[in-house]
């Protein structure tokens, strides 16, 4: 770590170096963020998120720092940096004794109603757009497979899967087209704060809440992205966790069936499928591709189980089929 360069960056003298990118000074721990594909716009957008939530009381928030020529990206070694800082005495609240859904809900309700506008990080409304061109992108390669014959075995596994996981991604498409038609949001549905892709570790303790991690969207997004983690890492015993996160959740923001339905939609599109085709395509790591290759037809193999899941779902939510207010797709019934 380069104290002399990051003194002439910030003012900040180090006191204790916890790692190759993070440092504790006058109270502060401070991350150093890679930042070569980020602009000062989404900084400024991200900065203006993470003093929402620590002026509404959200703990642990990390918050990007301007430099000394009132700057957030910075050139520190020949690469694009931001510093991000939050304090080190931070009174228990909401916090890792809480459950999951618990702190999710309330950093949800507590990122609502922004004072500044949020342009570039903003996804709302655009899911259907976003999906269609990514499905769409690995259609047209899969036709060009198709046409060339497969070289491999995770090629032969594409060509002939892929319109299966293609009928799971239109199913998705219409299911979210027939929720923004048929239904009407409320007051669950205000969007607010969320994470690109929300996990378990998303609310670590260490080193606090990253900014770097988070969208401008609707809270089922938040949802949906948890519970497919559930599924993927806990695939035998996901069921009590899953109860236990919605019950606490729901303690807090009570969903409509907007919510609800657009949370479906997601869970429906088969985003592991789709991140595992592209990342094997741009990789040039034989490695990843053989991990990746692995992944695929254990992916394959459990369809049927990932099929079950989707039509417990709202079991697990706590409201039983029967008294479901609206339709699921018929081959889930």
């Amino acid at each position: 770590m380069d104290e002399h360069a990051l003194f002439n960056l910030y003012h900040i003298k180090i006191e204790t170096v916890l790692s190759k990118t993070k440092f504790a000074a006058g109270g502060y721990h401070f991350h150093i963020v890679p930042a070569a594909n980020h602009s000062e716009e989404e900084i400024h957008e991200r900065m203006h998120m993470a003093n929402h939530l620590h002026s509404k009381g959200e703990l642990g928030i990390l918050i990007p720092l301007q430099n000394q020529h009132g700057k957030f990206l910075s050139n520190y070694r020949g690469s694009q940096i931001v510093l991000l800082g939050v304090a080190t005495s931070m009174p228990s609240e909401v916090g890792a004794e809480s459950g999951i859904g618990l702190q999710l809900a309330t950093f949800h309700y507590r990122g609502r109603y922004l004072n500044n506008r949020i342009d570039s990080l903003s996804r709302i409304g655009q899911w259907k757009d976003l999906w269609e061109r990514r499905i769409d992108q690995i259609e047209k390669f899969w036709q060009g497979k198709c046409v060339t014959h497969p070289q491999n075995e995770f090629e032969r596994m594409f060509i002939e899967y892929f319109p299966y996981y293609l009928g799971l991604g239109e199913n998705a498409i219409q299911y979210l087209v027939d929720t923004e038609k048929d239904d009407y949001p409320g007051e669950s549905d205000i969007a607010t704060i969320c994470h690109d892709r929300f996990c378990q570790d998303c609310f670590g303790v260490e080193f606090g809440k990253n900014p770097f991690d988070w969208v401008y969207d609707h809270p089922s997004r938040d949802l949906a992205e948890w519970s497919r983690e559930q599924y993927n890492n806990l695939p035998n015993t996901y069921h009590y966790e899953m109860q236990k996160f919605f019950q606490d959740y729901f303690r807090v923001l009570l969903p409509s069936n907007f919510t609800l339905r657009l949370l479906y939609a997601r869970l429906l599109l088969p985003i592991n499928f789709l991140e595992t085709v592209e990342t094997y395509f741009t990789s040039q790591s034989e490695n990843i591709r053989h991990t990746l290759e692995d992944k695929l037809h254990d992916d394959i193999k459990k369809t049927s189980y990932y099929e079950k899941f989707l039509k417990e779902f709202f079991e697990l939510v706590g409201i039983p089929k029967q008294q479901l207010p609206f339709r699921v797709p018929e081959w889930l019934i």
